[in-house]
C-alpha cells in the first residue's frame, strides 16, 4: 500500500484509508513496513550520484542520466525519478541509464499533470499515467536522452494543439457565460 500510493501521496481514496485502518486494527506494524522499504547506503549513494546529473527541461520537467559505462538496476532508475518528483514545482521526472550491456532504460514519473505513459509510448514503452518506462536496444545514454527530449516536445506540442479537448477530459475546461448563452440559443433552435 505504501509503494502503490507513493507513501499516501498519489492515487489515495476512501478505500485506501479504510484498508489502512483495517490493517491497523489487525496490529499491522507501520514502522516495520517502512523498514522493508529502506535502501542500503550504497543504493542511496547510487541514486544520489545519478540525481546530480539532473537538469531542467522545459517547465517543471527534470531529466537525469547515468554514466553510459555503468550498469544500474531498473529499481535505481525508478527511485531516482521518484526522488526528483519530490522537488517543488516538478511535474515530471525522467531517469536514463544502462540496465544491460545493450539496453538503455528510461524510468518516468509524474504528478498527474503530465501523462508520462504517452511519452514513453512514443518511445516504444508504456505504463500508467504517473508511472511509465521504456527500454531502448543498441543505443547510448546520450542518444536516448535526445530521443526523450524529442518525445517530450512532441507530447507537449500535441497537448497544446489539443488543449480544449484535453482540458475537457481532465476537467480543466473553463466555460464562459458567452458559451452558455450560445448553448442556450442552440437548444432553443433545436426545439423549434
Amino acid at each position: 500500500m505504501l509503494v502503490d500510493t507513493n507513501q499516501f501521496r498519489q492515487r489515495v481514496g476512501v478505500r485506501t484509508f479504510q484498508s489502512a485502518a483495517k490493517l491497523k486494527e489487525m496490529q499491522a506494524d507501520v514502522v516495520r513496513a517502512y523498514e522493508f522499504l529502506e535502501d542500503s547506503f550504497d543504493r542511496t549513494v547510487e541514486v544520489m550520484n545519478i540525481s546530480k546529473s539532473a537538469y531542467q527541461f522545459k517547465d517543471h520537467i527534470l531529466i537525469a542520466y547515468a554514466n553510459d559505462d555503468d550498469e544500474h538496476d531498473s529499481v535505481v532508475l525508478a527511485k531516482t525519478s521518484n526522488q526528483m518528483l519530490n522537488i517543488s514545482h516538478v511535474k515530471a521526472a525522467f531517469t536514463i541509464g544502462r540496465t544491460a550491456r545493450d539496453v538503455i532504460s528510461i524510468s518516468a514519473r509524474s504528478s498527474r499533470e503530465i501523462n508520462v505513459q504517452m511519452i514513453m509510448e512514443l518511445m516504444g514503452g508504456g505504463g500508467h499515467f504517473t508511472m511509465a518506462a521504456c527500454q531502448l536496444k543498441e543505443t547510448t545514454v546520450e542518444e536516448a536522452r535526445k530521443r526523450l527530449e524529442d518525445a517530450i516536445n512532441e507530447y507537449l506540442e500535441d497537448m497544446e494543439e489539443n488543449k480544449t479537448e484535453n482540458d475537457f477530459y481532465t476537467g480543466k475546461l473553463e466555460i464562459k457565460d458567452s458559451d452558455l448563452n450560445d448553448f442556450e440559443e442552440l437548444q432553443k433552435e433545436m426545439k423549434e
